[in-house]
């Protein structure tokens, strides 16, 4: 059984279950109750989680609901943690809206018993007049059955350093943080909060993400996450959900050589698979990007797996920096282009550890333009490999 969604003072109903997460540093995180199912040193003989991206929900309705019927059906597991890694509302001439997360939970709710499901948030660009401010979305390291869960917000990966983001960070309150039972900032003279700017190297910020407690830039949240990681003493995987991701393309990830570094360092002695968002063109396909740069940059980064090759954005935007992976790397699917995916963790030897990882990709589009692989990297769907940290020792 796991914790519904439950936020009283904004009128939500709350029931206090069990859950397959718990986020480790922040009991009052509203929607985790303290037991976990993967924090005893015993973990299901399997354990799968949903995976997607830029819902963009503005009035028009999305593919949420229709994906996880997909998923669901297509892989036949049911996943007891459904990721979703940013930009949940905004888009067309309404490009952020106000909006309360109850409606994506009513969402899951319909295909998936949410008594039986967690559901983790990331923040991306279109995100900050949530209602129910910050601490809905996940912000502290979060460990479900046998792996971990660690997000980097928008600004985390936007800005390289922590000068850089006080440099471009305005001083609205769209970038006050609500502390827990706290009404979200107040409206401005318009009737909005304060809008970030758009995704497109702007010069002023003012996200919600801004007074994160875990950093404000790559620089010193990339820092808390290493600190984190050496704390841990299992080989339990890292999924890293990022909503920008770490290669050369849009020029807005300007943080993206400073989290590489991180990453690499996390992945020498465990399994990481960095999950990524935003740059829509990765699935959409259409005959007249066949041969459009933007397009074949993406379908070229959609799964890389340890030993690929990458160029990472630097801090300067037009530069980017050639490195290779030692960690999986993959877009989780975009909502929005009709797009998820869906990750397996498996124990075949019985023994306790997770020794196999399956990621399968769906869509509910009547043609795939992809035909069974994962963009125009060498890599078809699915994708099966075994896990490193099965060889560590017993927790």
């Amino acid at each position: 059984m796991k914790k519904r969604i439950g936020i009283l003072f904004f009128g939500i109903a709350a029931l206090s279950l069990a859950s397959a997460c718990t986020e480790l540093f922040n009991p009052m995180y509203p929607y985790w109750p303290s037991e976990s199912h993967g924090g005893s040193g015993s973990k299901a003989h399997q354990t799968s989680f949903f995976m997607a991206s830029d819902r963009h929900e503005y009035g028009k309705g999305n593919n949420l609901k229709a994906l996880l019927e997909v998923a669901v059906e297509g892989s036949q597991v049911t996943p007891s943690v459904v990721i979703l890694n940013g930009d949940h509302v905004g888009g067309g001439s309404t490009p952020r809206p106000e909006f309360s997360v109850a409606d994506i939970y009513n969402e899951i709710d319909s295909v998936l018993d949410l008594d039986r499901t967690d559901v983790i948030l990331g923040y991306g660009s279109h995100d900050t007049n949530c209602i129910e401010g910050y601490d809905v979305f996940l912000s502290e390291p979060m460990h479900c059955d046998g792996y971990y869960v660690y997000s980097i917000s928008f600004a985390q990966m936007k800005f390289p350093t922590d000068s850089a983001a006080h440099a471009t960070s305005s001083s609205g309150s769209g970038g006050h943080r609500p502390k827990d039972g706290e009404t979200p900032p107040p409206k401005d003279s318009t009737g909005g909060r304060p809008d970030p700017p758009p995704d497109d190297g702007s010069r002023s910020y003012s996200g919600l993400d801004t007074l994160d407690h875990r950093g404000i830039s790559a620089e010193s949240a990339s820092r808390y996450f290493s600190d984190w990681v050496s704390t841990l003493t299992d080989k339990d995987p890292i999924v890293v959900m990022t909503h920008m991701p770490l290669h050369a393309h849009r020029k807005d990830n300007l943080g993206a050589t400073v989290w590489m570094k991180a990453l690499k360092k996390a992945a020498r002695n465990r399994d990481v698979i960095v999950i990524w968002a935003h740059n829509h063109t990765v699935e959409r396909g259409r005959k007249d990007e066949d041969v459009n740069t933007n397009a074949l940059t993406e379908w070229g980064n959609y799964l890389l797996a340890p030993g690929d090759s990458i160029y990472v954005q630097s801090p300067v935007d037009s530069v980017s920096v050639g490195d290779v992976v030692n960690f999986t790397y993959v877009t989780d699917g975009y909502l929005t282009n009709g797009y998820a995916s869906v990750v397996t963790f498996s124990d075949t030897r019985g023994n306790g550890r997770y020794d196999r990882m399956r990621i399968e990709r769906f869509t509910i589009n009547a043609t795939d333009p992809f035909k069974g692989a994962f963009g125009s990297t060498r890599w078809t769907n699915p994708y099966e490999v075994p896990l490193k940290g099965s060889q560590g020792g017993r927790r």
